[in-house]
């Protein structure tokens, strides 16, 4: 069985565009063991820069989530060599 452990982190309703959270996963992830996922509200440049801007993110999402982007998007981050031989 292959099990693979992200951190989700939604900041599309923090008040201080996730700053607190991305600090906090920075803490308890030092080594960047897990890949983390940004949650952001779509269209919200302050939440979008300062998730970027922690440099701890490995991909992101836009709220509200749409199920197949999110199917799709796990997908790809478990398989992630047959998304590179779709891509030759």
């Amino acid at each position: 069985m292959h099990l693979k452990i992200s951190i989700f982190a939604d900041v599309s309703d923090t008040t201080d565009s996730g700053k607190f959270i991305w600090d906090t996963i920075k803490d308890a992830n030092p080594n960047h063991v897990c890949p983390v996922i940004a949650i952001c509200r779509e269209g919200s440049l302050d939440q979008i820069q300062t998730a970027v801007s922690s440099e701890i993110i490995d991909d992101l999402l836009f709220s509200p989530l749409e199920v197949s982007v999110l199917k799709r998007r796990i997908k790809a981050s478990i398989h992630p060599d047959k998304n590179n031989e779709a891509d030759a």
